[in-house]
């Protein structure tokens, strides 16, 4: 979404694909999803139905309750240079479980100074894709 962002329709495709290059090189991208099976990867004990937080390609934890992957995932991403977390929430995060979004939200604004954005895009697979930039 950053490197769309930085899509402008006057400029040459060589200029445009350089500078949407150049944006993603400063965002770090994770998602939060379950576990299909018990594993270990890494060290990481993984649990059929708990949730992994992914940094990039990397499994940074496992927890049974969703915010606390997600608190702990958002934890090795946000650094004193990050200014905007986005969430974009999962269809596991619907209406009925907002309060987890919000639980989250309300974690991030007390412990760091960034802003937060929280979109519903309601992917099956990823409980949320988080954008920190």
């Amino acid at each position: 979404m950053v490197a769309c962002m930085m899509f402008n329709p006057y400029c040459e495709v060589d200029e445009n694909f350089e500078q949407m290059c150049e944006a993603m090189q400063n965002i770090k991208t994770g998602q939060v999803t379950f576990a299909i099976k018990d594993t270990n990867i890494n060290g990481i004990e993984i649990k059929e139905n708990h949730f992994m937080g992914l940094e990039g390609k990397n499994i940074i934890t496992c927890k049974e309750d969703k915010v606390d992957a997600t608190i702990t995932l958002l934890e090795t991403m946000i650094d004193e240079d990050s200014e905007i977390v986005t969430l974009i929430a999962g269809e596991d995060a619907k209406e009925e479980k907002e309060h987890e979004t919000n639980k989250i939200v309300e974690y991030i604004n007390d412990k760091y100074p960034v802003e937060v954005d929280v979109k519903l895009g309601m992917q099956p697979v990823y409980s949320y894709i988080i954008g920190v930039e």
